[in-house]
């Protein structure tokens, strides 16, 4: 009994390792994905000279508020 137990938790923390893997990879994946999407939208909006507000007004999806990176000085506390 001891034995299978054993066994079956050995079993089970290397299915658990093998997922945490494979969850890795897809999110990998998606940001990738993601990441190009959005460089290619970015780039298309720049060869029609829209703005973002333009972008936002067609879609109906507000434009974000956040500062972009690298067009905000940084803060040293």
């Amino acid at each position: 009994m001891q034995e299978n137990m054993k066994e079956y938790l050995t079993e089970k923390e290397a299915r658990e390792k093998r997922l945490e893997v494979y969850t890795e990879k897809i999110q990998e994946k998606v940001l990738s994905r993601s990441s190009e999407t959005i460089r290619q939208l970015v780039e298309e909006r720049h060869r029609q000279k829209m703005t973002q507000q333009e972008i936002a007004d067609i879609t109906g999806i507000k434009p974000s508020n956040k500062p972009h990176w690298g067009q905000t000085p940084m803060w040293s506390t």
